[in-house]
């Protein structure tokens, strides 16, 4: 009788594990292929910042807006239209998963952007179709909702990203949707939310994590090992508005803290707020009163048609800058006028001293 324990292996079952082996294996290719291949251009989902098969992450303090953006920016790339700036030419398919809201205040939020017209130029139609909304609070008791640390549900996730062919996909917000997660300011506690962006890139699907800022507001909360695989990182930071109509609206100052590509004067810092439903930019007129300023405290301009020379444009820009800097205060109306002052004694040839508070910038 054979020995079980000698008996010969199945050739074709052993065919069958190597080449289920190599299949696991990571590829190696030599420079000569890989100069080889020609790769398809990569399409942008928002241009300039969101592109296909990237990842993003989006971070703002509670209540400063982050959830009001993301939607809009969902709501964009599913209707091919364009929201602070930023562009999609073609509608694509939008999964929204959302780990804190009702589906009430979901709904609620897309009638007030739909209705403001908040994306411009959105196919309201394709949007109906291309965005899916998944809500933790509209699922049954009994659903095992999406926790992003959690291998086995990355796993069903991609497969079901993938049968939809779904292009982008919005987590908010981080916290909400990691149940098993201990402690986030650990490196290796977060490592399984990078393997999860890792893979969405392998898939080819673009990811938006939106995240909570921490107790200063000056960061994200947690690890920064989270930020590794991120081709774009925004933070929204508080924006403070002395106009009455802006005093009860979401608004923040966008700064990309991260950002791989060229930059654009979309990608510079701007204000942003949501008035009625749609959104108002301060981005350049913010600029300009900063150049102002700067112009100013350098103490060379003795009025504002010399700022306006030096700098290159019209007077009345000049002037509206200033008026914006001084509603903001960026500067002082004592300031204006020590620096005036100031410059008119530098061009007799006088020393002048200044106080520290005069903060000079040369």
């Amino acid at each position: 009788m054979t020995n079980v324990l000698t008996m010969p292996r199945d050739p074709f079952r052993a065919m069958q594990e190597a080449r289920a082996r190599r299949e696991k294996a990571p590829k190696a290719l030599t420079l000569g292929q890989l100069m080889g291949i020609s790769f398809p251009e990569q399409r942008a989902l928002l241009a300039p910042w969101l592109m296909e098969g990237e990842t993003a992450m989006i971070w703002a303090a509670t209540g400063v807006g982050k959830s009001w953006l993301a939607l809009s920016v969902a709501l964009a790339v599913a209707g091919g239209g364009e929201v602070l700036g930023w562009r999609a030419d073609q509608p694509a398919r939008v999964r929204y998963i959302d780990g804190e809201m009702t589906e009430r205040t979901v709904q609620d939020r897309l009638r007030t952007l739909l209705d403001s017209g908040a994306v411009q130029g959105l196919d309201t139609e394709a949007a109906g179709q291309n965005l899916k909304i998944e809500s933790r609070q509209g699922q049954a008791l009994t659903v095992d909702f999406h926790d992003l640390l959690n291998l086995e549900h990355q796993d069903r996730l991609l497969d079901d990203l993938r049968r939809d062919h779904v292009e982008l996909v919005t987590f908010d917000n981080f916290t909400t949707l990691s149940d098993s997660l201990g402690d986030e300011n650990s490196a290796g506690a977060m490592k399984p939310a990078l393997t999860l962006m890792l893979k969405l890139k392998q898939a080819g699907v673009a990811a938006i994590l939106v995240h909570h800022s921490n107790k200063s507001e000056d960061n994200y909360r947690g690890s920064t090992a989270i930020a590794a695989t991120f081709e774009v990182i925004l933070g929204l930071k508080r924006a403070e508005d002395p106009r009455v109509d802006r005093r009860y609206s979401a608004g923040f100052l966008i700064k990309a803290d991260k950002f791989r590509a060229r930059r654009d004067d979309t990608m510079e810092d701007r204000r942003a707020f949501l008035i009625d439903g749609k959104w108002e930019l301060d981005g350049i007129e913010d600029q300009q009163a900063t150049r102002v300023v700067q112009a100013i405290r350098s103490r060379r301009y003795v009025n504002q048609k010399e700022i306006a020379e030096a700098l290159g444009i019209d007077q009345r820009r000049v002037s509206e800058a200033l008026n914006r800097a001084l509603a903001f205060d960026m500067i002082t109306e004592a300031e204006w006028k020590k620096c005036r002052e100031a410059a008119k004694e530098l061009r007799k040839g006088a020393t002048v001293a200044f106080d520290e508070e005069d903060n000079p910038d040369f």
